[in-house]
């Protein structure tokens, strides 16, 4: 994945390659951070429960996926 081109489309999210490997975006419902990772690696953390992270992780992708992002399908859980 390109974490510059996330960065770029959405000015909200942090991206700085020598402090941290991957881009942090936060959304507020639910209050979560996703780190995503230029392999498509995403980590949730600030759920409240596993149904949480899960609603999250997928409005993570359909933000991304608005802005012409390519998301592979396929999840780990």
């Amino acid at each position: 994945m390109d974490l510059h081109e996330i960065k770029r489309k959405f000015p909200s999210s942090s991206y700085n390659p020598q402090q941290f490997p991957g881009a942090v975006f936060k959304i507020d419902l639910p209050k979560t951070t996703t780190l995503i990772f230029r392999t498509g690696n995403m980590v949730c953390t600030g759920a409240k429960s596993e149904k949480h992270a899960f609603v999250a992780l997928n409005k993570v992708v359909t933000l991304l996926r608005s802005k012409n992002i390519k998301i592979k399908i396929e999840s780990n859980r």
